[in-house]
């Protein structure tokens, strides 16, 4: 059976409790009853989570709106005024308020598995990061970093930049 899951929807949510930065914790009730939960998704450079993958299965993928605005809100500085937190960047997970909250809350749903996957730009699996949410997530990063992060040695006067072609270049 296949399940569409509707932030909006309170009927399809159960509540979890909150992460310790205080996030209320609101996810589809059918991972919440389920026996085992799998995910998967891919390991991509996020502009204010770190990456995509690994605990964006559960925050944002199966979460309630309340929580998805809470964690979102991570991202700004916790100076009133002072724009977007500065840790909350591509390819930063260290430190990161919005990737932290979001492997707190995912951890509260405690999935048994994950498996994640790098795609070259031809769409072609270049990885496969498979096991513990946590640790299978960071060998995909490490590898994600490796193989596309490049040194940028002096601030260009022009930037002309994709965010990766088709879908992502929507934004």
């Amino acid at each position: 059976r296949v399940v569409s899951h509707d932030a909006r929807d309170p009927s399809m949510l159960r509540y979890l409790g909150k992460t310790p930065s205080g996030t209320p914790v609101w996810v589809n009730r059918h991972a919440v009853e389920a026996d085992h939960v799998i995910l998967t998704g891919a390991v991509v450079p996020h502009a204010f989570a770190g990456f995509g993958g690994g605990r964006k299965a559960v925050l944002p993928g199966m979460s309630g709106l309340a929580t998805i605005l809470a964690n979102h809100e991570r991202v700004l500085s916790e100076t009133p005024g002072g724009g977007t937190h500065p840790m909350a960047r591509p390819g930063v997970l260290a430190g990161n308020p919005v990737h932290e909250d979001m492997l707190d809350a995912a951890r509260m749903l405690g999935p048994r598995f994950i498996v994640n996957f790098a795609l070259g730009e031809d769409g072609s699996f270049l990885g496969v990061f498979a096991g513990d949410l946590a640790e299978a997530h960071a060998r995909g990063c490490e590898f994600v970093s490796e193989a596309f992060r490049v040194e940028i040695p002096a601030r260009g006067d022009v930037v002309v930049a994709s965010r990766g072609g088709y879908p992502m270049d929507h934004t």
